[in-house]
């Protein structure tokens, strides 16, 4: 991702990066400032196994109980504990905890928002020392996508199709599905799967798991996101040359321009911007599937608009894209509680994967998690290989 990344429309005006943060009392500055500290002592601290505090894929985090401990208390918990009460730290936190997970910093597991800060060092002041790289790309993960499935020919994959039926057998396991474009139900035996969907449907799909792991998988909350890609004639006076945009008093995470990592000359004058429901999840995946694309292509145009008072000027559409379950969210004791063992445990031949496994809804944890369930089902099938995963061990 190259520079610059980020800046912050607060107070009717844009700054660069998040120092509008520091551009308060002098209280509060100094709160942001032991905040911030304080992130740092996490990012470089090893526990007595010799591991980082928050490591990813997080399967090589400490296992200190001090640390693992913080899974039990919400991040609101540990930062008032702290007694960091400013209403800097207090938006900061709650924008990392909803722009990651979904959540408010009351809804999410202190494990889980250290992890955001203390993982990936977003200290400024350091930052030449500790560097951090983020690779993105204009058509975002669907770039890793498209080239993962460039490597299979036709014969190794189906596409518009649904899996329904996951059913263990002695043998093996038979996965039945539905082939969209004809609407036949078909049947593919295998000797082991791996289960890749969001954790949450393995119940209504896989046949056989025991109750105690069908209530670990449905036990987590899915926060619903609204995502709407704004087409403009023309980028908007705000936008200027950064990566993401923040809106300060928002209840979005902003919005992203997927222009700043194309060539000059490829402008395709799109806005990508994002908002997590995370107030009661059934009602707000509710009225996220009743409330029109009139609705909510007039509540985000709202949102924009006093950060890119031209907008207007500009538009040329508003496409809206709803998603049900976007995330799933590392609430207090989802990442290490008992629960954590059943959502990776293989039903027979079946073996889960995606980041709901371990439940932090990053990308990284992902691959981990598809590494994973690769290799087990490999050792499974007795096939010898030489593991990916260099730092794994049972935690």
């Amino acid at each position: 991702l190259r520079w610059p990344h980020e800046q912050l429309y607060a107070d009717g005006m844009w700054a660069e990066e998040l120092r509008r943060l520091e551009a308060v009392s002098d209280a509060d500055r100094e709160q942001v400032l032991r905040f911030r500290d304080q992130m740092l002592r996490w990012y470089l601290y090893r526990g007595r196994d010799g591991r980082k505090a928050f490591a990813m894929p997080l399967q090589y985090s400490s296992s200190d109980s001090k640390v693992r401990e913080l899974d039990q208390i919400s991040m609101r918990e540990y930062v008032h504990g702290q007694g960091w009460e400013a209403e800097p730290v207090e938006w900061l936190v709650n924008y990392a905890c909803r722009d990651d997970y979904g959540g408010t910093s009351g809804q999410i597991s202190a494990w889980a928002g250290l992890h955001y800060f203390a993982c990936r060092n977003y200290d400024y002041r350091v930052r030449a020392d500790y560097p951090t790289e983020v690779l993105t790309w204009p058509q975002g993960n669907g770039f890793l996508v498209n080239r993962l499935a460039q490597v299979l020919d036709q014969s190794q994959h189906r596409v518009d199709a649904v899996v329904v039926h996951v059913a263990p057998t002695g043998e093996g396991v038979n996965v039945g599905y539905i082939d969209l474009k004809t609407g036949r139900k078909r049947l593919i035996f295998a000797r082991s799967a791996v289960y890749a969907a969001k954790l949450h449907t393995a119940p209504h799909v896989v046949r056989g798991l025991p109750q105690e792991q069908r209530a670990a998988m449905a036990a987590p909350i899915y926060c619903p996101w609204l995502v709407a890609a704004v087409r403009v004639t023309r980028p908007p006076a705000g936008l200027g040359d950064h990566w993401e945009n923040i809106l300060y008093d928002s209840a979005s995470v902003g919005y992203i321009n997927p222009d700043h990592q194309r060539p000059e000359g490829r402008r395709n004058r799109l806005l990508i911007y994002y908002l997590p429901l995370c107030e009661d999840s059934p009602l707000a995946r509710r009225h996220l599937q009743e409330r029109g694309h009139q609705y909510w292509a007039a509540a985000v145009v709202a949102e924009l608009l006093p950060a890119n008072p031209d907008l207007l000027e500009v538009l040329e559409a508003v496409d809206i894209y709803r998603w049900g379950h976007g995330m799933i969210r590392p609430s207090p004791g989802v990442i290490w509680g008992s629960a954590s063992r059943w959502r990776r445990r293989p039903a027979g031949p079946v073996f889960f994967a995606t980041c709901d496994a371990t439940g932090l809804p990053l990308f990284e944890e992902a691959v981990y998690n598809g590494y994973r369930a690769a290799e087990e089902a490999l050792t499974h099938l007795g096939v010898s290989y030489a593991t990916s995963l260099k730092g794994e061990r049972d935690v």
